[in-house]
């Protein structure tokens, strides 16, 4: 594992990020270097294979990364994106950083950027004692939980044109950052189903 300099930009990333909801101390610098894993990534990496035992959170500081499955339609592989973690936000390879239960699929980078491998070990150890951690892991978890519901929104609707409009509503972030081809395999629709539906929100806009 690669000796973090205080300059490097995933620390600062990082730093910024958390100090912005509680008042940090030189220790939780020194923790960071001591015990994660700052990852520059490219387009395409696999961070995580979906039958490794590993048990780590991934905190995206650049990039965009995503939960990955393979499903089998009419004899061929397709790509399933069951989930995106934007800038600040995380995957976890486990249900929850303090069970064992391994969550499905593989986390890919759909982006160049920087990814933080945080073990679960690392926080199962600090986090009953020391409430900075506990409050980083509180705000992942209401951001995961976050985005579960309002893709519990998006997916409800059958039809994939009313399932572009619920994703363009409660997601939009995701729906300017992801290409077509990322939000069909996230939708479960065809991406020709994704040109029709932008062709018509296009023309209603001008019209």
């Amino acid at each position: 594992m690669e000796k973090i300099t205080n300059n490097n930009p995933g620390l600062r990333l990082l730093l910024a990020f958390w100090s912005k909801h509680c008042a940090l101390e030189y220790f939780h610098t020194q923790w960071i270097k001591e015990n994660l894993e700052i990852i520059p990534v490219r387009r395409n990496q696999v961070l995580h294979w979906a039958d490794e035992p590993a048990q780590n959170i991934y905190f995206v500081c650049k990039g965009i990364l995503a939960r990955v499955t393979e499903e089998v339609h009419k004899h061929k592989k397709k790509r399933r994106i069951q989930t995106f973690a934007l800038p600040n936000s995380s995957l976890m390879t486990t249900l929850h950083p303090f069970t064992g239960t391994l969550r499905e699929g593989s986390l890919v980078a759909l982006r160049t950027g920087i990814v933080i491998r945080i073990p679960n070990k690392a926080i199962e150890l600090l986090q009953a004692q020391d409430p900075q951690i506990a409050t980083f892991i509180h705000i992942l978890n209401n951001k995961k939980q976050r985005h579960l519901f309002l893709q519990s929104q998006i997916l409800r609707p059958m039809k994939p044109f009313s399932r572009y409009l619920a994703f363009t509503k409660y997601m939009p972030e995701i729906q300017r950052l992801t290409t077509q081809q990322e939000q069909a395999d996230f939708l479960n629709v065809s991406r020709d189903s994704i040109q029709k539906a932008q062709k018509f929100l296009l023309k209603s806009k001008s019209s």
